[in-house]
């Protein structure tokens, strides 16, 4: 996972000359931007630093959603859920639900269907081998 905050150029209200800081992520070469609800002068960001030249509490903010985010990853991560640039997006927004159900335990419960139904005990036995091997590597 890559984050990094930016304010584009194209952004730039015509108002008041700033522009949204918004949160860039990029998952398995997938990439979104997320808005901060923030707006800032393009001309005091520091690309290179993802900071903010002489704002104090916009680049605490900065810190706190780039910790944010990292907790998420490992949260994630760590309940076996899915983890693309669309779930990230959505637990950052909504967060994770308490009834989020990995991508693991859909699986099992969908070869236990299989299972019930006696579909095709080769395949089951291929895919449970299968999902084995994944739970070793995690």
């Amino acid at each position: 996972m890559t984050l990094n905050f930016v304010c584009r150029g194209s952004k730039v209200s015509k108002k008041d000359g700033l522009t949204p800081l918004e949160l860039y992520v990029i998952i398995d070469g997938k990439r979104r931007y997320i808005s901060l609800n923030r707006r800032i002068d393009p001309k005091s960001f520091n690309n290179k630093k993802q900071l903010v030249k002489g704002d104090v509490q916009t680049n605490e903010y900065v810190e706190a959603v780039r910790m944010k985010c990292y907790a998420l990853e490992t949260e994630m991560l760590k309940r076996g859920l899915l983890f693309t640039v669309d779930t990230f997006v959505y637990s950052f927004k909504y967060g994770i639900k308490q009834n989020s159900i990995s991508t693991y335990a859909l699986f099992d419960e969908f070869m236990e269907k299989q299972e019930e139904k006696k579909k095709s005990r080769s395949d089951y036995t291929r895919h449970l081998c299968q999902i084995q091997m994944h739970h070793q590597i995690l």
